[in-house]
């Protein structure tokens, strides 16, 4: 379990290098890099996946539930510290993940919702009204000028 541990823990501390790129990509606007880091995210994903289906495997074999709890239950009939500290330490890396990617999804949330705006204002739509029609669902309201057609 300890060599299962040790490489989910440099599995998920690549991610986190490749979220941190993602967050520089998405601040720079470059979509190369951008793309680069999701491709790469992707990849790093599935190795994650299968160490975690490698430890859910070691965990079954023990005669434990594949959870949480179950992880700790195996780690209690172990009394080893080097496993305490690396399931620690995937915790503690899996939290900060989920962390970035949060704070990469608001930052893309951000820039949408900016291009969204910027485009009703181009099509002579008020970006901050919008009403419910009669299915509904909301609409827009129409500007008096439109700024520019194609």
């Amino acid at each position: 379990m300890g060599v299962t541990l040790q490489h989910e823990v440099e599995a998920v501390s690549r991610l986190m290098e490749l979220l941190l790129q993602e967050r520089e990509a998405l601040a720079a606007h470059d979509a190369g890099a951008l793309e680069k880091a999701a491709q790469d995210k992707q990849q790093q994903l599935s190795k994650i996946e299968s160490w975690e289906q490698e430890r859910n495997h070691l965990l079954t074999s023990g005669g434990c539930p594949t959870t949480q709890r179950g992880m700790e239950q195996y780690l209690k009939a172990q009394n080893n510290p080097r496993l305490d500290r690396l399931w620690q330490q995937l915790l503690s890396l899996s939290g900060k993940c989920h962390h970035q990617n949060q704070v990469n999804g608001g930052i893309v949330e951000a820039g949408r919702h900016h291009i969204q705006r910027a485009l009703a204002i181009l099509r002579g739509v008020s970006p901050d009204a919008e009403l419910y029609g009669p299915a509904g669902k909301t609409r827009s309201m129409h500007l008096p000028n439109t700024l520019t057609t194609a």
